[in-house]
């Protein structure tokens, strides 16, 4: 009996034994299946020669799996490359008998881009195409560092092509989202820009002393500032709804930042004086204008104070008034050129031409004698803005315009924008001094109306 119990216990662990072997071994299978499985997924993630759009993962792979796959992510990347670079020849003998290999670049998607950026660009160093170092870069955070394996790092081409590299590697629309960030011996770093929000909160940090404040520059992210020593007068213009009232209130909260350094800023408006009521009041130095009449003999002043000033310079020696500056700042100038009445002995229209020769001669000659002109009209076309008048304003602020940009700008390749299409808040600004032109993105000021022009 003991003898019967013994051989079916023995029976039974044969069995037990035998089905955990099977188990064993087909979990084995498993595994093995698994490992083929996924050694022929990275084989086929990591075939860069055949398929070059698999670059996109190459760095993904190399975080997600480590070591593992670490190696033959960086050895097929390396093929790839020297594939690409032309076959070597030395003394006579054949070192790399491998033909180049071409890519179709504008075939890959914007994310295997930034792999084959340098043969893209067809920048060489020593023969050799600078590669992606795939350990100290982040393709996804736009943080691109460059190795130079075949001689020292030379940024001017790279500087050179940036526009380029914007554009290909996809800018959201602008020419200067990427920069370099910085360069060693053996390497350059690129880094995408973040772009400006769609709207910008004013704040007082931005304003400073002694200059103007237009905005902030659409590609370096700064705030853009205009010297009022410095300052040309400006003519800004813009179709309604596309931030040109809210671009020129900033402007009027900057010259109120620095009326330390004004003896008046004079504020007319065009449209009954609704413009500039909220400044009314404020401070003794400003002062609000609608009515023609009144804007006249304000001119007529300005030129009395400005052949003052000028006397005042020759009898001292001076080129220039250093302080005590002057503005004059008119919105919906197309207001004041035409005269209310066709009868030429009314007052009316003695005024109007009283204004606009005076407004000319400031703006031909009162700069030297401290004093600027900031206008602002919708259409930038005659008879809103007469040709001489556009003469002596060689400051231009343009936000969207449409139909009329060619007649502000002349020919509009190269500016840093398209003045036709600008998004709402944004301008092309040109420093009538310096001939710099820049994309200016003016922040919004709480409490004007969503949408005003």
């Amino acid at each position: 009996m003991s003898d019967r119990l013994t051989a079916r216990a023995l029976f039974a662990e044969t069995l037990r034994l035998r089905s955990v072997l099977a188990e064993r071994k087909a979990q084995r299978a498993r595994m093995n299946a698994a490992a083929e499985k996924w050694s022929q997924y990275f084989c086929d993630q990591t075939r860069y020669t055949l398929l070059p759009e698999h670059l996109a993962n190459a760095v993904p792979l190399i975080r997600r799996y480590g070591v593992a796959a670490s190696s033959r992510v960086i050895r097929e990347y390396k093929y790839l490359f020297t594939r690409m670079e032309e076959a070597q020849r030395g003394l006579g003998e054949l070192i790399s008998a491998a033909p180049p290999l071409k890519l179709d670049f504008k075939a890959l998607p914007l994310a295997a881009r930034c792999y084959v950026l340098a043969p893209f660009l067809d920048i060489r160093v020593g023969g050799k195409f600078p590669p992606l170092d795939l350990s100290k870069s982040d393709p996804v955070r736009g943080h691109l560092v460059y190795a130079f394996t075949g001689g020292p790092c030379d940024p001017a081409p790279w500087r050179a092509a940036l526009p380029a590299i914007s554009e290909w590697l996809g800018g959201n629309g602008s020419s200067h989202a990427w920069e370099i960030t910085s360069t060693t011996v053996d390497s350059l770093t690129l880094t995408k820009r973040v772009p400006l929000p769609l709207e910008i909160p004013m704040s007082p940090s931005y304003l400073t002393a002694g200059a103007l404040y237009v905005g902030h520059e659409v590609v370096t992210h700064r705030p853009h500032y205009v010297p009022f020593a410095d300052m040309a007068h400006i003519l800004m213009a813009g179709t309604t709804g596309m931030g040109k009232s809210n671009g020129l209130h900033v402007m009027m909260h900057s010259l109120l930042h620095n009326l330390n350094c004004f003896q008046a800023v004079h504020c007319v408006c065009g449209s009954g004086g609704v413009a500039f009521n909220r400044y009314k009041g404020l401070h003794p130095k400003l002062r609000n204008y609608s009515d023609p009449v009144e804007v006249s003999a304000l001119t007529t002043q300005l030129v009395d104070l400005m052949r003052a000033r000028e006397r005042f310079l020759a009898a001292h020696n001076r080129d220039k008034v250093t302080n005590g500056y002057v503005a004059l700042v008119i919105d919906e100038y197309a207001r004041f050129n035409t005269a209310d009445t066709d009868d030429k002995q009314s007052d009316e229209h003695k005024a109007y031409k009283v204004f606009m020769n005076n407004l000319l001669r400031l703006g031909k000659l009162g700069r030297k004698a401290g004093i600027r002109l900031i206008l602002s009209v919708q259409n930038p076309i005659e008879p809103d803005v007469p040709a001489a008048m556009r003469g002596v304003l060689p400051s231009l602020m343009s936000f969207r315009l449409p139909v009329h940009a060619s007649t502000m700008w002349g020919e509009l390749e190269g500016l840093p924008a398209n003045p036709r299409t600008l998004q709402r808040g944004r301008a092309v600004f040109r420093n009538g001094i310096t001939g710099e032109v820049a994309e200016v993105q003016f922040p919004v000021i709480p409490g004007l109306k969503r949408g005003s022009s």
